[in-house]
């Protein structure tokens, strides 16, 4: 049986699509977390992934900015996170709200003075983030973690090179009686308790 030479070059790239295909997938895993809790100076944000922990150290803008009269507007997302080793890893993420008729000045200006940007519908601030990975120690949770009221799914890249977890260390964090989140001596509070719901709200 003869085969055209355009089903030839039609199979030949079908081929090299599903390769890239399984390439590009191999180049993420995808973190799943709903457990956000953050230390009360603000210096240290803890995620709570599903197979591994991460520990932050916020920008002040993006503390700033959960912590003012804006809080109960604001909705958050992040970008793909990046790994420069096994350990340290890198994202973006996004504060925003809606621009509203009838808003006050006090809002308007109170935005402005953290940051952020004017795009006409709504008010968007942006920026980067910077920490740790840590492999999940599940023997230092000893009930159900206060939990957002979304279910957030990030893109880590890549895990082909850093794939490995042999050179993490297990989590730091772990849970008091009380069901708080803890490093060391640092109590951790759910950030649904510090800013508002909407916070988690795309």
């Amino acid at each position: 049986m003869k085969i055209s030479r355009r089903a030839l070059i039609a199979s030949g790239a079908f081929t090299l699509t599903g390769c890239a295909n399984r390439i590009d997938r191999q180049l993420y895993y995808k973190e799943i977390f709903k457990s956000l809790a953050i230390s009360p100076k603000g210096d240290t944000l803890a995620i709570i992934g599903r197979e591994f922990d991460y520990i932050f150290k916020p920008p002040e803008n993006l503390i700033a900015a959960i912590k003012s009269n804006l809080h109960s507007q604001l909705s958050a997302s992040f970008n793909t996170f990046e790994l420069d080793s096994e350990t340290e890893i890198k994202g973006e993420w996004t504060l925003q709200f809606n621009k509203e008729k009838n808003q006050s000045k006090e809002i308007a200006d109170t935005a402005r003075a953290l940051g952020f940007a004017d795009t006409g519908n709504r008010y968007v601030l942006s920026g980067s983030i910077k920490g740790t990975r840590f492999l999940k120690n599940h023997g230092t949770r000893t009930g159900e973690l206060q939990a957002t009221n979304q279910t957030y799914v990030v893109q880590v890249s890549p895990s082909t090179k850093f794939q490995s977890s042999r050179n993490l260390t297990s989590s730091p964090i772990s849970q008091g009686g009380d069901g708080a989140l803890i490093i060391g001596f640092i109590i951790l509070l759910p950030l649904i308790l510090i800013i508002n719901p909407c916070i988690t709200c795309r």
